[in-house]
Formats: structure tokens, C-alpha cells, sequence
């Protein structure tokens, strides 16, 4: 039978509740025992606060999805990694935070078929640990800057990924590298974002984003939003011929909708902010 439950206030109320729960929903966790619900399937805590307590979620979980206003709890990395069942894994912090969330299957669950963690930075080097997660069908990160030795190793992303989405501030390169790791052909959702103060000059490049778009031809989402900034002068120049070239290529324009617009605030302004869109 399930039986679901919504709670305001935490601890009080959790403890009057039946133990044969197999949803909960607790908008103001504080921490606590939650393992006396051996049932529970799926969980949603609201954190809006500091932990209190040690949190134990229940092992029967496959469902678990986490809202933060603050840091993450150091006994949460813990608490997952006892989740053998579990499928889906969705953290969202309300604030970005600059700490680094691991991903590997030493926290993760080999079961993990989604796994979303919005807001929270997550080591470049985190990509290579996703092969172990041999059941992962859609996958959202928000990407550290890349190091020295990033491009030394190869890595593939498991063949049953159907959804990438990827927060970053990367150069082409880099970019290419994190996309390097797809099984072609098997991908169908791919979404890319990035903003930075910088100016990266190697994405006004169309010869590249044609090569890369042609490992994704079985696509049937796919939307880009890149921006940045730089100063008059070249950047203004190379920019330019980006959006003409965009027009001029059938492939980049019809297909895959990509445009290049840019904008120079105030009479005499001198930074250029540039967003490079596409959608499929």
C-alpha cells in the first residue's frame, strides 16, 4: 500500500508518523534518524538550514531529492553512499556554491540511473568516475575549470546515457574534451551553458562547431546558450565574422539554429557581451 505524507516541521512530527511511509515530503529538515521508515521509496527534504543532527536516510530508497539554502553537511556524503537501491538523485542548492561535490561510485549508488546536481560545482575530473555508474541515463553537472592534466586521460561516458547537460566556464578545447567521452550515436539531449567575464576566442570558429555537431547527429534536443565578454577591437572584429559565417553555413543555421548576437552598452563603451545560442 503506499502511503504518502507532507510535513512542515520536522523532527516532532516525523516522529508521530507511521513507519510503514513509502513517500515523504519534509519541508524543514534538521536532521535525525530517518531509517525508522524501512519502507520509504522516495524522499524530498528541504534543508533551510544547518543540520542538527546526523542524518541517516532509510536504504530502501530510490528516490531522493535534496534542497539546500546553505553548505552540505559532511554526514550527507555519508548517508549516500549506504543507498545501494538508489536511482535518482536530484540536489539543487539555492545558492551556488563553490565546494566541490565527488562523483564517483564510492557516493554513488551503481544503480543511479538519474543523477542532477544543480548549483553545485563538481571536479572536472569527476567525468571520468562516471564510467563506473554503468546504469546512468541522464546526467546534469555544473563543471570546475579544467587543470594541466585534464586531456591526459580517456574516459567514456556509460552507453545507456541518453541526457547531458553541462554547466561551465571552459575553453573550446576543454569543451570538446568533456564531449569526447559520448558513445555517438546513443546520446539524444544534449545542453550546454556556460558564463564568463572572459573572452574566449576559440568558439568563434565555425569549422569547429561543424565537426563536433556531426558526432551528434541522432539528437532530438539540443540547446546552447554561451556567453562572454571582451573589448572592442579584434574580439569585436572576430565576433562579427562569426555571426556572418553562421548565416552563410546551411548546416549551422538551418539545422541547428546557431546565432552569435552581441551588444556594447553606452556611447563609448568599450566591453563587448557576446552570446552564442543554438537550438534544436
Amino acid at each position: 500500500m503506499k502511503l504518502s505524507v507532507k510535513v512542515e516541521n520536522d523532527r516532532y512530527q516525523i516522529a508521530s508518523l507511521p513507519t510503514n511511509l513509502t513517500r515523504l515530503v519534509s519541508m524543514n529538515c534538521k536532521g535525525g534518524n530517518l531509517r525508522i521508515f524501512q519502507n520509504l521509496k522516495s524522499l524530498t527534504l528541504f534543508i533551510n538550514e544547518n543540520l542538527v543532527g546526523k542524518l541517516k536516510l532509510p536504504l530502501s530508497l530510490v528516490y531522493l531529492k535534496i534542497h539546500f539554502n546553505d553548505d552540505m553537511s559532511p554526514s550527507l556524503f555519508h548517508s549516500l553512499s549506504t543507498l545501494k537501491r538508489l536511482q535518482t538523485l536530484i540536489v539543487n542548492n539555492i545558492k551556488q556554491v563553490e565546494y566541490t561535490f565527488p562523483v564517483d561510485a564510492t557516493v554513488f549508488s551503481r544503480n543511479i540511473k538519474i543523477l542532477q546536481l544543480k548549483n553545485i560545482a563538481t571536479s572536472i575530473s569527476s567525468i571520468y568516475d562516471c564510467e563506473e555508474l554503468t546504469q546512468l541515463k541522464y546526467l546534469e553537472l555544473r563543471l570546475t575549470e579544467a587543470g594541466e592534466t585534464f586531456h591526459h586521460i580517456s574516459f567514456t561516458y556509460p552507453s545507456s546515457l541518453k541526457t547531458l547537460i553541462i554547466h561551465f566556464q571552459l575553453s573550446f578545447t576543454d569543451l570538446e574534451y568533456v564531449l569526447s567521452g559520448c558513445v555517438e550515436g546513443n546520446l539524444k539531449h544534449l545542453e550546454l551553458y556556460s558564463r564568463t567575464n572572459t573572452s574566449q576566442m576559440d568558439y568563434f570558429d565555425q569549422k569547429r562547431w561543424c565537426k563536433l555537431f556531426e558526432r551528434f547527429q541522432n539528437l532530438t534536443k539540443c540547446r546552447i546558450q554561451l556567453q562572454q565578454r571582451g573589448r572592442r577591437g579584434v574580439y569585436n572584429s572576430v565576433c562579427r565574422g562569426f555571426a556572418q559565417e553562421l548565416k552563410r553555413i546551411k548546416e549551422l543555421k538551418e539545422k541547428w539554429n546557431m546565432e552569435c548576437f552581441w551588444s556594447c552598452p553606452g556611447y563609448h563603451g568599450v566591453t563587448i557581451y557576446v552570446q552564442i545560442s543554438a537550438n534544436l
